[in-house]
């Protein structure tokens, strides 16, 4: 069990956590289940990335979770959208200048493709403003036998200042977990028609200046849509 990014490997079973499932040389950026090693995620916590926690969340390049922000009735309310989930699992090859970064591979599908513009955006930001490293990290790929490639893990590890990146370790899985959970439901519940949308992004209240929402849709902050968190 793990809860606290803060707690000791004494007092939680943070030594087990691994990225064999989520990075695989031999198979890079290909998910691996079978190397899960930690089975239970206390969500009493916040998770964020960014510079600090309240202004960690998507709009303003970071993220966030804390579970007060979810809509109190997410699992059952049909209208409102999924989390936009971390997207650990992109690829970037490089061209041969290194002045820009194409799309090998992505988890988004269907109609991620707002997540999708972001996401390709925050990466291409972050390679330009750590060119002389990625550089570095690119030769040492070649020499390791794997693509010229660059990950968004690289990124998101970047701006976790948790000790291990244990927040970006657990705001994956729980982002990924809890989609999971509520999909299997509506795919059951909700009308025949019912789309998943991969939108809803959450905040701190505090980097909301106007509305102190807990909640936005991706691509749509101005529109002051949001959802009573629980």
């Amino acid at each position: 069990m793990i809860s606290d990014p803060g707690a000791s490997v004494w007092s939680e079973n943070w030594d087990a956590l691994t990225w064999d499932h989520i990075f695989n040389k031999k198979a890079p950026f290909v998910f691996d289940p079978n190397n899960f090693k930690i089975h239970i995620i206390h969500m009493c916590q916040g998770f964020w990335l960014g510079e600090n926690r309240n202004f960690g969340t998507i709009r303003l390049g970071g993220w966030n979770f804390h579970k007060g922000h979810v809509p109190h009735d997410f699992l059952y309310n049909c209208d409102i959208p999924l989390l936009v989930e971390l997207p650990l699992h992109y690829a970037y090859e490089l061209d041969e200048a290194n002045s820009f970064i194409v799309p090998l591979a992505s988890p988004y599908q269907n109609n991620k493709q707002a997540a999708d513009d972001v996401i390709t955006q925050q990466i291409q930001k972050w390679w330009d403003n750590n060119r002389e490293t990625n550089n570095e990290n690119k030769e040492t790929l070649l020499e390791e036998g794997l693509r010229s490639v660059v990950s968004a893990v690289d990124m998101f590890r970047s701006r976790d200042n948790s000790k291990e990146n244990r927040h970006v370790w657990i705001l994956f899985h729980i982002y990924k977990s809890i989609n999971q959970a509520v999909l299997n439901y509506r795919v059951k519940y909700c009308p025949k028609e019912w789309i998943p949308q991969y939108s809803l992004v959450l905040q701190q209240p505090e980097s909301d200046n106007t509305q102190h929402r807990m909640n936005y849709m991706l691509d749509h902050y101005d529109n002051k849509i949001s959802w009573d968190g629980a």
